[in-house]
């Protein structure tokens, strides 16, 4: 009786967990570049599924308790930006943060006063020869992310990728830092568009859905926990009593 308590009790638990997860995943929908998270059962991950129906070759042989990142592609939307750039398959924009490096796949970019290009929130976007300094006119960025400012070339966007599955944890919302600092290496599998944005990944019916279900399986484990409290009260109770 008391491991049953103790099981539908630790279930509720979870499903709070996950229930905040998805919850976290709606509130980012609009967020450029946003990863969705997750929690998958070891064992629909290996039959090629996962609690929220969309698999991932790196979510194999997870924890079944570990929050995952999916880092499927976002769809690209259309701004005209100058500064604003997609990437098109694998790989991170690098930052320069005070932590130092970190990568994301926001890139919605702006210019300091000094013509410094930074993230909006003011940390320096990183080609492959440091800093990008635009001054002048009209900026292209083409499809290597060879940026170019009145037809001279000034720089590279410094795009890396990583070792698959990704070893990455998400650090202030919008920022990617590889575990045992890995550094990556230059992406070769990708396109960068000028004027794109890439959106969250977040598909709000699917997440809908699983708050949904997962509100509905909390509140089973709550009647089952109200219903082994019932009977445990009972026997101590009424069957006590007898001589």
């Amino acid at each position: 009786m008391i491991k049953g308590l103790y099981t539908s009790a630790s279930s509720m638990l979870q499903r709070l967990s996950k229930q905040e997860v998805a919850a976290n995943n709606l509130a980012n929908i609009n967020t450029t570049g946003y990863k969705r998270d997750g929690f998958f059962q070891r064992a629909l991950v290996e039959a090629g599924q996962s609690l929220s129906g969309s698999y991932h070759p790196e979510w194999r042989n997870t924890d079944p308790t570990e929050v995952v990142v999916d880092f499927s592609q976002g769809p690209l939307k259309q701004t005209e930006g100058a500064l604003d750039v997609a990437i098109q398959g694998d790989g991170f924009f690098t930052i320069q943060t005070p932590d130092g490096e970190r990568y994301t796949r926001n890139g919605n970019f702006t210019l300091d006063p000094d013509g410094l290009l930074t993230t909006q929130t003011g940390y320096p976007v990183l080609g492959e020869g440091g800093t990008i300094m635009l001054q002048g006119g009209d900026v292209k960025i083409n499809e290597k992310g060879e940026v170019m400012v009145d037809g001279m070339l000034v720089d590279a966007l410094d795009i890396r990728d990583f070792e698959r599955p990704y070893q990455m944890t998400k650090v202030a919302g919008e920022f990617f830092l590889p575990k045992d600092g890995d550094q990556g290496e230059a992406s070769e599998n990708m396109a960068v568009f000028q004027g794109f944005l890439e959106e969250s990944n977040v598909q709000s019916i699917q997440e809908m859905t699983e708050m949904l279900i997962v509100y509905r399986n909390y509140e089973s484990d709550q009647r089952a926990v109200q219903m082994q409290d019932e009977t445990l009260r009972k026997a101590v109770n009424e069957l006590g009593a007898v001589r």
